[in-house]
């Protein structure tokens, strides 16, 4: 089924419409936020009497703030590649730049999940990612939203928390009792278990788990396609 994606609003400019197939349907709407356009236009610093990347670090926060190593880990891996790349810039376009890559990595991950949701239930949602007044990532689905919507920076851990918010979400739906096919208030579920699955980063993926069962059913956005596959399998032999 062919879907049409069109865009959400947008300060600086309105976002183009995308057409995609994507299974069973559903819309999703993809905002672009303007702060993409802003880390496109970052050009690299020549050489000169530029600080190095710690003392440019220190620069972007106030003394009393200067991040964790542990605790901002994932942060300070994003500083550093940026700067290898455009240079001690100023704190609001590295701002910039930051909540582009928030918006693109969140589009990535709902339109997995939403591949997930979509072949395993009868639920359409209607969903939209922009960012949220220049403060983060903000999901709206089916006019509804929690915000920031997602802090994660990496893609396992965008997916895994993007995956979250959508079951969170979709619990709060009153529309969930009557469209979802499974146990009421609980998608997605193991086959083999039937329980829950939980979003989580296993190996370095963002998948489905069974804890019950200690496995991995799918990564998150090929969640039909494994169904589909152990569907199909011949069963097991009596030996």
């Amino acid at each position: 089924m062919n879907t049409q994606v069109t865009a959400g609003p947008s300060v600086a400019e309105p976002a183009p419409v995308i057409e995609g197939d994507r299974p069973g349907g559903g819309l999703l709407r993809v905002a672009r936020s303007p702060a993409r356009s802003t880390r496109q236009a970052v050009r690299v610093v020549e050489s000169g009497d530029q600080p190095d990347v710690e003392e440019w670090l220190a620069q972007l926060y106030d003394p009393e703030d200067v991040p964790d190593d542990e605790l901002n880990a994932a942060t300070l891996r994003w500083l550093r590649r940026f700067f290898e790349v455009a240079g001690p810039a100023p704190r609001e376009v590295v701002w910039g730049a930051l909540l582009g890559h928030l918006v693109e990595l969140a589009n990535d991950a709902v339109a997995a999940v939403l591949d997930d949701l979509q072949g395993t239930s009868a639920l359409r949602p209607e969903v939209l990612v922009d960012d949220y007044d220049g403060n983060g990532v903000r999901i709206w689905i089916n006019d509804g939203y929690t915000a920031p919507s997602m802090w994660a920076l990496e893609r396992p851990e965008a997916f895994v928390e993007v995956a979250e918010y959508f079951q969170e979400q979709l619990d709060l739906a009153e529309y969930l009792q009557e469209l979802l096919e499974q146990a009421p208030g609980c998608w997605p579920r193991c086959a083999e278990h039937d329980v829950g699955l939980h979003a989580e980063v296993h190996d370095g993926a963002a998948v489905w788990r069974c804890r019950s069962g200690g496995h991995t059913v799918a990564p998150i956005g090929e969640l039909c396609r494994s169904t589909s596959r152990s569907s199909s399998d011949p069963p097991a032999e009596d030996s």
